[in-house]
């Protein structure tokens, strides 16, 4: 999103800090060819922000429709004024600064809008499928345009916490899990109409597989590792749960089987694996239980086949080693707030944490002690719920919270690109949808919310794209341009006291 990193500045000591005024010395630089302008250093004005200097790109490239542009100096965001910025460095207007641009990252626009019948407590999604949770016990499955194509409603007799949607599963077109606050966790087998697959509409038929249980409270994340072969669970409780999704391989639990879920409207004729007349889903216990978190366990992700992450009431993240097929703890994080929401970049190098205190926090496993949390992202107003990291890049992340908001960030920067005014009530749970290709290009943010809808917005990339004809792209827009359905939350003003600190 925007531009990469790696552009710097030179030149400048302390004691020349508060000299700065008049004009600084600036080299522009890109990676993008069709933007690239001179970069013989010049003087511009020192009191402009990125607004000012887009304007200045602007000028240089003679534009026929003007664009935003962001700027990055030593990899962060520049977003104060080049005065403010060398203070804080503590430079003197005689230093060169070396200034990496690019089109800014456009404001995504809602597309699609899911009623459901209540609270929609979880969110999962796949390049094909969107899987929803909802409070009334139901689980919800949509194709990529939007359209049910299933539903289960009798798995849970209490609100579903967790859901985790796969593709492409020991024969299935579609593996769904689900968690509850009954306790236990659902796991569907689906097979989509033959005339349908790889494309849009066609009903899935789904098949509960399995009945999970063996907590002893709320179960409120659930997550389904990268080959489908196993999943995890956190509950209320403080355990989480190893289970087999193969069930043959699953222990068998004790009690009365329970009924088939009824796969509702949208079920197509076609079952899963099983066929018509399949057996009733078996009733399993996990492979592996482990209480190593003191408190309620919300979140569960598996960076890999072999590492799993997991985030908690007792202010802790640990990560386990997955390699023997067992829940074994390798390494604590320990912070001082309650995290809420768990997200791993996918080059497994960061983690992002939700918290109650509005702040999304990224950590460094690799640190320790007071370094192991590296940055606080703030623009929320509430409750942080859920926080979720683009599986298409290493910067950026969507989020969600109590003030009905989602709000999109890069981490080279502490306040939001955008602000999208996603829900009428509590924003609760958020996901991203990854283009056909398992990329940006095509890629969706999903967020489910107490409003009972589940609301999906598009992104579209840098500013002066194809898909420009709507925006108001002019050179003093800032990083992107808000519609309708979005705000850009990190004006000039707004950051200038608290970025980049």
């Amino acid at each position: 999103a925007g531009a990469g990193g790696g552009a710097g500045s030179g030149g400048g000591g302390a004691g020349a800090a508060g000299r700065v005024g008049g004009d600084v010395r600036v080299c522009f630089t890109t990676k993008i060819d069709a933007y690239r302008v001179t970069e013989t250093p010049f003087a511009v004005p020192a009191r402009l922000t990125r607004r000012g200097l887009s304007e200045v790109i602007n000028h240089l490239l003679d534009l026929e429709k003007p664009i935003p542009f962001d700027f990055l100096v030593d990899g962060r965001f520049l977003r104060t004024s080049l005065a403010k910025f060398l203070r804080r460095q503590g430079m003197s207007g005689e230093s060169i600064v070396t200034l990496e641009y690019a089109p800014a990252f456009r404001a995504p626009k809602q597309d699609l809008e899911m009623p459901h019948p209540d609270w929609v407590g979880a969110v999962d999604a796949t390049p094909r499928f969107i899987a929803s949770g909802c409070y009334d016990g139901s689980a919800r499955l949509y194709n990529a345009a939007g359209e049910v194509v299933a539903t289960v409603g009798s798995a849970h007799k209490r609100p579903i916490r967790g859901v985790s949607v796969s593709e492409a599963v020991d024969g299935y077109d579609v593996v769904l899990a689900t968690a509850a606050k009954d306790g236990t966790l659902a796991l569907f087998g689906g097979t989509a109409a033959a005339a349908k697959r790889g494309g849009g509409g066609g009903d899935v038929r789904l098949q509960q597989l399995l009945s999970c249980v063996g907590h002893t409270n709320s179960v409120d994340a659930v997550a389904v590792d990268p080959v489908g072969s196993k999943l995890v669970s956190g509950s209320w409780d403080g355990t989480m749960c190893l289970w087999s999704t193969d069930p043959e391989a699953s222990p068998a639990a004790g009690g009365d089987e329970e009924g088939e879920a009824d796969a509702g409207e949208g079920g197509g004729r076609k079952r899963g694996r099983g066929g018509a007349g399949a057996s009733a889903p078996k009733r399993v216990a996990p492979l592996a239980t482990a209480k190593e978190h003191n408190q309620a366990v919300t979140s569960v992700v598996w960076p890999s086949p072999l590492v799993l992450a997991s985030g908690s009431h007792d202010h802790s993240v640990r990560i386990w080693d997955m390699g023997r097929g067992e829940l074994e703890v390798s390494q604590t994080l320990h912070g001082n707030k309650v995290v809420t929401g768990l997200a791993v970049s996918p080059n497994g190098a960061s983690l992002a944490t939700a918290h109650p205190d509005r702040v999304i926090r990224l950590w460094d496993p690799r640190a320790s002690g007071a370094t192991v949390v590296q940055m606080a992202l703030r623009g929320h107003e509430a409750w942080v719920t859920g926080v979720a990291w683009a599986p298409f890049t290493d910067f950026l992340l969507a989020s969600t919270s109590h003030d009905k908001s989602v709000r999109l960030w890069d981490i080279r920067a502490s306040r939001p690109l955008h602000t999208m005014g996603a829900h009428d009530d509590k924003a609760l749970a958020v996901a991203w949808q990854a283009g056909a290709d398992g990329g940006a290009d095509g890629a969706f943010v999903v967020s489910g919310g107490a409003d009972k809808k589940v609301r999906r917005f598009a992104m579209r990339g840098a500013a002066g794209g194809d898909d420009d004809s709507d925006d108001d792209a002019a050179a003093g827009a800032g990083s992107g341009v808000a519609g309708a359905d979005a705000t850009h939350s990190d004006s000039d003003s707004a950051a200038s006291s608290a970025d980049d600190e």
